[in-house]
């Protein structure tokens, strides 16, 4: 009886944490380090989406906004003590960002970590010695919501909450832009689409730091900030979408060899043909 009693309390309790990762998002509900399927992170305007495998090696599928994000040496997550959910990414890993435009659903590469050309299929720069701010856990985001088809997207945006920044109040420039949001980590972006010369210092409060937003068609898939939102208002309808376009793949990386000298190793990245 003792024996029927211990095992219906066992599988209470495995149906409680089963349900517990679920309502949050798919994320395990035990603390620990978690190994990462490398090259399935998305971000889509709103929540990220990954897979990640439990102890028996199974994948599993995570989608939540609620995670943060942090440079490691590896890819991994991280549930803390008090269930906090941390993304270790290295520097040269992507991040695929889901948008949309009037031709319909496409990814772009992101590099959050990265610096070098924002928008661009140019280079994008390996930095040895990163910001220390890199290092901490804090809500990332792509500096830009206003990105096009093959755009390769680095640096990021930071906030103090589980929400992307409001892009409007950060001002639209053409050179390159850094900062920082105190206390919250910072952001690095650069582009050299257009005036590459000059350089910007921008801040924004509260909600993190660095944008580059140029005269781009396309947006996010989702959240309040997506390409649908934005062309539904002052408009009485939904454009016509066409859903059918495929996801990007994975962008040729050529590393040269650093030299002996203080300059850093550089990465080339762009589109397989």
């Amino acid at each position: 009886m003792r024996k029927i009693v211990l095992l219906a309390i066992a599988l209470v309790s495995s149906l409680l944490l089963v349900g517990c990762g679920s309502d949050r998002g798919g994320l395990p509900a035990a603390p620990g380090s978690y190994t990462i399927k490398e090259k399935s992170v998305s971000f889509d305007g709103e929540k990220y989406q990954f897979f990640w495998a439990d102890a028996a090696g199974n994948l599993q599928r995570a989608h939540t906004d609620d995670v943060k994000l942090k440079l490691d040496e590896k890819n991994s997550l991280e549930i803390t003590d008090k269930k906090e959910a941390i993304l270790h990414l290295k520097q040269e890993e992507p991040v695929t960002v889901e948008g949309r435009d009037e031709k319909g659903d496409f990814g772009s590469f992101w590099y959050p970590f990265m610096i070098g050309s924002m928008l661009s299929r140019g280079p994008v720069v390996i930095n040895n010695q990163p910001p220390r701010e890199y290092r901490d856990p804090v809500y990332r985001y792509p500096p830009t919501d206003s990105f096009g088809r093959g755009d390769t997207i680095a640096g990021n945006a930071t906030n103090t909450k589980a929400k992307p920044p409001d892009y409007r109040g950060l001002a639209p420039i053409g050179g390159a832009v850094s900062g920082q949001n105190a206390g919250a980590g910072g952001g690095n972006a650069a582009t050299n689409k257009a005036n590459a010369s000059q350089a910007t210092s921008g801040q924004s409060a509260g909600t993190g730091s660095g944008s580059a937003v140029l005269n781009k068609s396309g947006s996010f898939k989702a959240g309040e900030q997506s390409f649908s939102s934005k062309s539904t208002k002052g408009s009485t309808g939904l454009p016509s979408i066409n859903t059918t376009s495929k996801a990007p793949s994975a962008p040729s990386v050529k590393v040269s060899k650093p030299s002996t000298g203080a300059s850093l190793p550089k990465i080339s990245i762009g589109r397989r043909r």
